[in-house]
């Protein structure tokens, strides 16, 4: 058997272990508990839950950032987690959101969380990119008329295809559009 998903069971007695990945960079692990709340641990630590205190807590916190702003147009969302905040932030169709997630595995999990996040990996008007915010331009339109670093990766629809290319180069496809 697998040590993490053993010391997942340990740990969790009473959740079931719906999916698990284990990346360069983190373990991502989704779980089921008696109640029917799912539940994303990194490393096996909590993330994010769906939860209706934390989707509502953390829809807000989106929310309040894109309705604060007199005409928001676009958001930079710094990490996915379970996908609530970057659905709060996209809720208004015509704001354009950038989310910069570390790991594509869990932007792969975040599909598990669907129900809470409302499907934000394959909204058209939401972009996830693989890589780590310190290279990443603060601007989210800007990054289209730079060269692309190599560490980098460009989710397109669906997080079973996000992640890094096999020759660790930037995707041809580096936006995705509406369609």
């Amino acid at each position: 058997p697998n040590p993490y998903s053993a010391a997942l069971r340990y740990r969790y007695p009473d959740e079931r272990l719906l999916w698990i990945e284990e990346g360069a960079q983190t373990t991502v692990s989704i779980q089921e508990q008696s109640d029917g709340t799912r539940v994303m641990y990194l490393d096996g630590l909590h993330q994010a839950n769906d939860s209706a205190f934390m989707v509502g807590y953390h829809s807000l916190i989106g929310a309040l950032a894109v309705a604060l702003h007199p005409n928001p147009r676009e958001a930079l969302v710094v990490g996915l987690g379970g996908g609530v905040t970057a659905h709060g932030v996209s809720a208004i169709p015509t704001v354009h959101v950038e989310v910069v997630e570390l790991s594509g595995e869990v932007v792969r999990g975040a599909e598990y969380l669907e129900r809470a996040n409302g499907g934000v990996v394959d909204k058209p008007n939401v972009d996830i990119r693989v890589d780590d915010v310190a290279t990443t331009s603060s601007s989210p339109r800007s990054a289209t008329t730079s060269s692309p670093p190599t560490s980098s990766s460009r989710c397109t629809r669906g997080p079973a295809r996000c992640g890094r290319s096999s020759t660790g180069s930037w995707p041809e496809t580096r936006w995705r559009t509406a369609g």
